[in-house]
């Protein structure tokens, strides 16, 4: 009897990036595209609709990124097998997305056979992580292994306000921050006032110092 293909969703904010993964899937004999949606809020819907058996979610999108997209999908199907598809190797992302659940990480740019592998083995009950992503893993463990046990519990931030929060501390301007989220700028004064507002303080300086007493930075 025939092995039954997975299911998976593809989101993603580049319609032109679903369209080639779309093609590229459907290649394939093991996997059946159960869906596609251009960003996070659509995919999230998706995802809820559909019920696939597994979600290639991409982790920068300016309407919901791919952490809270997880997050919150995971709060209402405990069960859904996520897989970030990114073009970066940051930590931060490689941190959060472990602590909230993620199963793998797949780079932009891997071959058919890499996302071949990475479905199989999440559907197994498996991890799955692209090498360069592992090997920054690795050494994020051994240079910093404080970074992977910090605790956030105290912390009343979303893990974007954190983010925000964290190039704040570094000094980053409101442009330059929104320019390297890819969000707009009254997107990130919205986070700043979101910040300031939950951590009771007035200023910058003072969100980075009690940003760091509770663990959000």
């Amino acid at each position: 009897m025939a092995q039954k293909p997975i299911r998976i969703a593809l989101i993603d904010d580049q319609q032109m990036w679903l369209e080639a993964l779309t093609a590229l899937l459907s290649g394939m004999s093991e996997v059946e595209v159960a869906g596609v949606a251009t960003g996070g809020r659509a995919g999230l819907e998706l995802c809820l609709r559909e019920k696939p058996d597994q979600v290639l979610l991409d982790l920068r999108m300016p309407d919901m990124d791919g952490l809270e997209v997880l997050e919150r999908l995971l709060d209402r199907q405990p069960e859904a097998r996520v897989v970030f598809l990114t073009a970066h190797d940051d930590p931060f992302f490689i941190q959060e997305g472990l602590a909230k659940g993620v199963k793998g990480y797949v780079l932009k740019g891997s071959s058919k056979e890499y996302l071949a592998r990475a479905f199989q083995e999440v559907q197994a009950g498996h991890y799955f992580f692209d090498p360069p992503i592992l090997a920054r893993l690795v050494s994020l463990l051994v240079e910093r292994p404080e970074a992977i046990l910090k605790n956030n519990e105290g912390c009343p931030l979303t893990t974007r306000e954190r983010e925000v929060l964290s190039l704040i501390a570094e000094g980053k301007t409101t442009a330059g921050i929104a320019d390297m989220l890819c969000i707009a700028v009254n997107t990130v004064d919205s986070h700043r006032k979101n910040i300031f507002s939950k951590l009771d303080v007035k200023n910058a300086v003072e969100a980075a110092n009690k940003g760091r007493n509770l663990n959000c930075i």
